[in-house]
């Protein structure tokens, strides 16, 4: 007869079953040497034993499956595995999930949204099963990731501790016989407690608790201390407390800077002409991955389904000036091109910087390549025509701007990074862009939660150095950038315009007059020659 389940006890250890029936037998009796209070055990039979076809309970149509199996394979070993995946796809009801009914799948199986609770249950229920089934191990593993990369959007990281530790001292099911209560121990209890902790450690290492829950730390070195022997996860717990105090105190690596490199040389302050392009490009590589290595995957998830629940206090700030610099950085191009009143420093500046945004490309600096050649390409730089006929790099530019097409989601850009190699800096608009949708599509409800996203992570750049007059230089004019930059810009560019027309106009005079003086001296001459 099935018992509804229990729930969760969050502050209490495992106790053993009581005797509830005659027909249970507790535990605790199990050292007694009488065997007069003691009713004896049913005969155990083997699986190889339930299979024959001498038992009267199994069903005809069982026996003829049976003697197929064996016929179709001539192995008993077969007919054993067989009935294992039985069992294992139809358990007792007391090594099943307790909060299964809340989970909702697709027809494949695949996990499309439940509750939090039974989205925690599901992070960690586990039982022994036979054989071991490693597709599921995979699935299950790919899920804790995502889980892990994703619960501080819909639930507050200490309910998520709560409720793992709340499983690792879940009661036991009510009205079980002894056989039965030492499968669920064997088989549903310690393997749950081992993935509890398991979990935990994903958590610490790869999902950033020290960073963004250093109070949850605390918390959990409490909780694994009272892990002691005989119980078999003491060396487990004890690693935990280890990492813990190995990650704490950890140094960490940063980019070292070389005494001797070649840009360390006296550079006049805001002088652009005094930087090598490809050095300039290196540097700002530097400078976009170090915003971009801060940003986590929460804050991308929570800036995109605009969750009030994100874990970290100063959640998103790390995205927002990762963002911001994209903007800077494309006010900084306009600003150097505008501020050169000659029409040779204007296009000189303007192939110095089709010449960075090149460099960042061959660099997988594709965010700082974007703000190059959206401000080269927007309207205030433009429309400066005269500008442009003495550049002599368009052809690299048109190159580039393929890949800033928004057509196809922005293909060129997704090609870009599926065949990068080594690190990479994104143009993390697209992406964003990819989450609202998914947000809008498959929203919540029902108070079901949507599991959906993943985020891919890339290695920190080690062959770049970090030079500091190229740095400062960068850093000072990005943070020149004023709000007002698009009245300004849009007033620097008429004047500049109005003036190229205006040179335009002299030059066409001049060559006009030079033509007209050249016909005349020809008519003089010609009328001097002798008929």
């Amino acid at each position: 007869m099935l018992q509804p389940p229990p729930p969760y006890s969050t502050n209490q250890p495992t106790p053993p079953p009581t005797p509830t029936e005659d027909t249970s037998i507790s535990p605790q009796d199990r050292g007694t040497p009488s065997s007069v209070t003691r009713r004896p055990l049913p005969p155990i039979t083997t699986l190889s034993e339930s299979s024959s076809g001498n038992d009267s309970s199994i069903s005809p149509d069982a026996k003829r499956q049976d003697e197929k199996i064996k016929k179709l394979t001539g192995s008993v070993e077969a007919l054993l595995f067989h009935n294992a995946v039985l069992v294992q796809a139809n358990p007792p009801w007391y090594l099943k999930p307790r909060h299964a009914e809340d989970i909702r799948t697709d027809t494949d199986g695949k996990l499309i949204s439940g509750t939090r609770t039974a989205l925690v249950e599901r992070l960690v229920w586990d039982t022994i099963p036979s054989p071991k089934d490693t597709r599921k191990a995979a699935q299950d593993t790919a899920y804790r990731c995502i889980f892990l990369m994703t619960f501080r959007t819909f639930m507050a990281p200490d309910e998520l501790f709560d409720m793992l530790v709340g499983i690792y001292r879940m009661c036991y099911p009510k009205n079980l016989t002894e056989s039965e209560f030492v499968e669920w121990r064997e088989r549903c209890l310690h393997p749950t407690q081992f993935m509890v902790l398991i979990v935990f450690t994903m958590w610490l290492e790869e999902h950033r608790l020290l960073e963004e829950e250093p109070h949850i730390s605390l918390r959990l070195i409490e909780f694994l201390e009272l892990i002691k022997p005989p119980s078999p996860l003491t060396v487990t717990a004890q690693s935990i407390i280890q990492s813990i105090t190995r990650l704490t105190f950890a140094t960490s690596t940063t980019t070292t800077s070389s005494p001797h490199s070649r840009l360390e040389r006296r550079a006049p302050e805001n002088d652009l002409s005094s930087f090598q392009p490809s050095d300039l490009a290196e540097q700002l590589s530097l400078h976009e991955f170090k915003l971009y290595s801060k940003i986590t995957p929460q804050d991308c998830i929570a800036q995109a389904t605009q969750s009030p629940k994100a874990g970290c206090p100063k959640a998103r700030e790390s995205l927002s000036a990762f963002c911001a610099t994209h903007d800077k950085l494309a006010v900084w191009v306009t600003d150097t091109i505008l501020s050169n009143h000659q029409l040779s420093g204007r296009s000189n500046t303007v192939d110095f910087w089709i010449k960075v945004a090149e460099k960042c490309r061959n660099l997988n600096n594709f965010a700082s390549m974007s703000a190059i050649i959206n401000a080269l390409s927007g309207t205030v730089i433009s429309r400066l025509n005269l500008t442009w006929l003495h550049v002599g790099r368009k052809n690299t530019l048109e190159k580039l701007l393929k890949f800033n097409e928004p057509s196809g989601g922005f293909s060129g850009y997704r090609h870009l990074h599926l065949h990068a190699e080594g690190s990479c800096v994104p143009f993390i608009g697209m992406y964003m862009t990819d989450l609202v949708h998914i947000k809008d599509q498959y929203a919540d409800e029902d108070g079901r939660v949507s599991i959906l996203q993943r985020q891919r992570c890339n290695p920190s750049p080690t062959t770049l150095r970090r030079t500091r007059s190229a740095m400062n230089f960068i850093q000072n004019n990005l943070r020149g950038a004023t709000k007002e930059w698009q009245a300004k810009f849009w007033s620097k560019t008429q004047e500049v315009q109005r003036s190229e027309v205006t040179h335009t106009d002299i030059r066409k005079g001049l060559v006009l007059v030079r033509f007209q003086s050249q016909f005349c001296c020809m008519g003089t001459v010609s009328s001097t020659k002798p008929v």
